[in-house]
């Protein structure tokens, strides 16, 4: 078997979508290569991480976006599919958040290029002095640190492998508001990234969420790599419509167009001074973000950036 390596040359705010897009073709990885990631981040106050800094001329100037088809699909019908799906999106799309693509092409790998692909680029993300991503394969390796909270994921699986800016921003907002004990909801779970984490720093009850119920296999398998399979429930749902749980700690990293209908949700599902952890916010939103965050009575506690991507931890009132 032939398996097929698409790239999609990009920008950042049109990564998330373009992702999605692949999944939806049945891609059988997806995965995100971006230069943004690997700049001034060795010391930011998180304390010291490894230099992670690329290889001159092992990214693209663009950011790029990797999808990978066996040849059981026609590889031309995939890429004319793309540029349908990206017609369609930007059609009902504002013009400043219209979907980039400025270039598109494939290759062939060879099956044993394809079996290690995902580790080719993949290594353990530090995402602060104490919080690790670890790919599964090195789970067996690793020596553990009773400082650190480690998440193990098979980076292949799904969106939230803690390698954009998206899911670090959750990520460090998530630890800086855990203390233990908390009840938790994760909205929009996908790899389940945000709710593992909340479990390992002291969650009580988490329940995790997505309205793409095909990824929920997915979801689960993560939680059995991290062995919370029994601790965390995930189901499929649409925001948080029908919840009538009141948590501690909501997390969403999600696009501000799906943030934008759960603010107020997230107010009635949150317990008084309860901590709302967001993500996904591009910097031409971040204002609205705020605004919106204000008019539903939450105040902002931080606001954290990296590249072009915002993350808001803000808490309910005390009624």
């Amino acid at each position: 078997m032939t398996w097929y390596e698409v790239t999609i040359e990009t920008d950042n705010k049109s990564e998330n979508l373009l992702t999605e897009i692949l999944w939806g073709l049945d891609s059988a990885g997806v995965s995100i290569k971006d230069e943004q990631d690997y700049i001034d981040w060795s010391d930011d106050g998180f304390g010291s991480v490894k230099n992670d800094q690329p290889a001159p001329g092992t990214y693209e100037v663009n950011p790029v976006v990797l999808g990978y088809f066996s040849d059981d699909k026609n590889i031309e019908d995939i890429i004319s599919e793309i540029k349908t799906y990206q017609a369609n999106y930007n059609k009902e799309l504002a013009a400043d958040q219209q979907i980039v693509i400025h270039d598109i092409r494939y290759s062939p790998l060879e099956d044993k290029d394809w079996e290690t692909a995902w580790q080719a680029y993949y290594e353990p993300i530090h995402v602060s002095r104490f919080m690790d991503i670890v790919p599964i394969w090195e789970k067996d390796d690793q020596v553990a640190d009773p400082k650190k909270t480690t998440l193990f994921l098979d980076p292949g699986m799904a969106f939230g492998t803690g390698s954009h800016e998206t899911t670090k921003l959750a990520l460090r907002l998530l630890e800086i508001a855990m203390a233990g004990g908390e009840d938790v909801i994760d909205v929009g779970t996908g790899s389940g990234v945000l709710a593992i984490a909340a479990k390992k720093l002291g969650a009580n009850d988490v329940a995790a969420y997505d309205y793409d119920g095909s990824i929920l296999d997915i979801t689960r398998n993560n939680f059995a790599l991290n062995d919370v399979e029994d601790a965390i429930s995930v189901a499929q749902n649409n925001i948080l419509n029908d919840i009538d749980t009141q948590v501690d700690i909501i997390t969403a990293n999600i696009l501000f167009e799906i943030l934008e209908p759960l603010i107020p949700q997230a107010y009635t599902n949150l317990k008084a001074g309860g901590q709302l952890v967001l993500s996904g916010i591009f910097h031409d939103k971040k204002d609205d973000m705020l605004a919106l965050l204000a008019a539903n009575d939450f105040t902002v506690e931080i606001v954290m950036n990296m590249g072009e991507w915002y993350g808001i931890l803000a808490h309910k009132g005390q009624d």
